[in-house]
């Protein structure tokens, strides 16, 4: 559905740019982790999954929208921003057991 006269885009300028920066960097972080702990003699990347993932994809949506794409139902962008940062929070914990080889 497109916006009604007066309506505006729910994320522009550099909340969209932060949006994309931060889904770009978990997923970069993700490769990451999962680079560092495959072991240097195999020829993929261990345990690199999709689901991985989801926890910004709701974040990577929400900053995309624009005039002509947009969710369906009308998202409180605090909501959004404030689950996908507890996730990132989740996702930091699980990279720092990594670290400690727990």
């Amino acid at each position: 559905a497109t916006l009604q006269q007066g309506q505006s885009p729910v994320h522009v300028g550099w909340r969209r740019l932060w949006g994309v920066l931060i889904f770009v960097g978990v997923v970069g972080a993700t490769v990451l982790a999962c680079i560092m702990w495959t072991p240097i003699n195999y020829t993929v990347i261990f345990g690199v999954q999709g689901r991985y993932f989801l926890p910004a994809l709701p974040l990577l949506a929400a900053a995309l929208q624009t005039r002509t794409v947009r969710l369906q139902r009308p998202l409180d962008h605090w909501l959004v921003f404030g689950t996908v940062s507890v996730d990132i929070l989740i996702v930091l914990n699980v990279y720092r057991l990594m670290a400690l080889g727990a």
